[in-house]
């Protein structure tokens, strides 16, 4: 008679030594990078601003009906770029370095190392909440996040607070 008995035993943590090759699998490709013991967000470079010595970050939300009607912040660097209306999307410039791209002044985002020339795509949603929703930040890739901005508007002048890094208009808009 063989009884389960192994069914009932308890792992321990896994041990991986340095150097070892790991293979992952994930439902779409997304580029990251060891820094440390920290794994950190990488985008992929796109020909619009591969010559660029600056960054260039699109920040898009698509129209959707739930929470039409708010207008969350959008941060960089604890700097109020605009508010985020409803089926609009803005560019901004940065210069290469670690940039904090978030929502709220609790800096719930991304801590992302941009490098020149490198594009970087958020997208902004809403989130529900107690009482009301608040916005909430996704680093998308350029397959995803360009079909969905060319579907929107560039974002009104009433709407940007910081000009000095958010661009008047799209420089790629032509382009796509």
């Amino acid at each position: 008679m063989i009884l389960p008995v192994f069914l009932f035993k308890k792992g321990g943590e896994a041990k991986i030594a340095a150097g070892t090759p790991v293979t992952v699998y994930v439902a779409e490709e997304k580029h990251s990078r060891v820094d440390g013991t920290t794994l950190v967000a990488v985008a992929m470079e796109t020909p619009a601003a591969a010559n660029s010595a600056e960054s260039i970050v699109y920040i898009y939300r698509p129209s959707k009906l739930v929470g039409k009607a708010l207008e969350p912040s959008v941060f960089v660097d604890d700097i109020e770029l605009a508010r985020m209306d409803n089926g609009r999307y803005f560019v901004l410039r940065l210069p290469p370095g670690k940039h904090l791209v978030h929502m709220t002044k609790e800096k719930k985002g991304f801590a992302v190392d941009m490098g020149p020339g490198q594009t970087f795509y958020f997208h902004v949603g809403i989130e529900a909440g107690m009482w009301k929703g608040e916005g909430k930040l996704t680093m998308e890739d350029a397959e995803k996040a360009l079909p969905e901005i060319r579907k929107i508007k560039y974002m009104g002048k009433e709407k940007i607070k910081d000009h000095t890094v958010v661009l008047e208009d799209d420089p790629g808009r032509a382009k796509s």
